[in-house]
């Protein structure tokens, strides 16, 4: 099942449950098409996560990353400047592994992005 960090409502997602349901021959493929079917929470994840999910996909699949975001099914945060900071100090810790930038993005944000409806002044 995919990684959960946000509790009961919510998951943040990394690329790998965003791939497996479009991959058909990926070994998690069943159980998370499996568990998003009776997920009923809220789904986030950031676009670093997204970029690595489309890269996986073959080239006619990758606009479903695209359609997920833009139909609000994936809520997509943006890291801050603390995120920023923490990114950093773990890309200098780990330049021995050579993490790429999804693998070091957080994959969510305890603070869920301003919905639409909360943005517009009144």
């Amino acid at each position: 099942a995919p990684r959960t960090r946000l509790g009961a409502t919510g998951v943040s997602l990394d690329a790998g449950p965003l791939v497996s349901p479009y991959a058909r021959d990926d070994a998690r493929h069943v159980a998370v098409v499996t568990w998003m079917k009776r997920f009923q929470g809220e789904s986030h994840t950031v676009e670093p996560m997204l970029a690595q999910a489309a890269y996986f996909l073959p080239l006619c699949g990758r606009a479903v990353i695209a359609d997920l975001a833009a139909s609000g099914r994936l809520l997509l945060h943006h890291p801050d400047a603390s995120a920023y900071s923490r990114m950093s100090a773990l890309r200098h810790t780990s330049a021995d592994q050579d993490p790429d930038w999804a693998d070091i993005a957080p994959s969510g944000s305890p603070k869920p992005p301003a919905s639409p409806a909360s943005s517009r002044s009144t």
